[in-house]
């Protein structure tokens, strides 16, 4: 599985950056069995909206950090949440997941006083026992403001089952006129 984020952005005007295009997410799955209709090949796109809303805060990005995500192990999504105003935002991130997806710490995370055309990473840590498509929900809402929200789908495959083996037989070297050594320089 693959991911391919493309940002269409405006050129910079009198100095000040204007962010008035929208990105696309394009995420393929190479899967052969994920859908047989398209060739072996799954996609879906999510589009993103960079125009600051009535919430005064824009989510840049919301999205898992790894391309595989494995059920009975941690994956991390990471968020940005950018302000572009020039004063500065008190406001909060929480992620929505379903009851079968565990967060580890604080669904909740407070970001005091965004700074004026700046913006905040943040991260939650997050873990299923089975496996199953999830979708997780950001928002983010301040102090007086309306809320924005963003999604993104988690697919957590199988989990890598390890098994010892029964037996394990003595290296047996292949018969052979060539000579074949190691050398070993510490």
């Amino acid at each position: 599985m693959f991911r391919i984020i493309c940002i269409l952005c405006a050129t910079a005007v009198a100095g000040s950056a204007a962010t008035n295009g929208p990105a696309v997410c394009f995420t393929f799955d190479d899967d052969p069995c994920a859908d047989s209709s398209r060739n072996g090949f799954a996609a879906t796109a999510s589009g993103v909206d960079f125009n600051p809303g009535e919430a005064g805060v824009d989510i840049e990005w919301f999205l898992p950090a790894c391309a595989v995500a494995r059920a009975g192990r941690p994956v991390t999504l990471i968020a940005r949440i950018a302000n572009p105003h020039d004063a500065k935002r008190d406001c909060t991130a929480a992620v929505f997941l379903p009851s079968s997806v565990a967060v580890a710490g604080a669904s909740l995370i407070a970001i005091p006083a965004l700074p004026a055309r700046g913006a905040a990473n943040l991260s939650w840590t997050v873990q299923s026992e089975s496996a199953q498509e999830v979708e997780a929900i950001l928002v983010v809402r301040g102090g007086g403001l309306s809320e924005i929200t963003r999604s993104c789908t988690i697919r957590f495959t199988e989990p890598v089952r390890v098994q010892k083996a029964a037996y394990v037989p003595e290296p047996n070297p292949a018969k052979s006129d060539v000579l074949i050594g190691s050398l070993n320089c510490p």
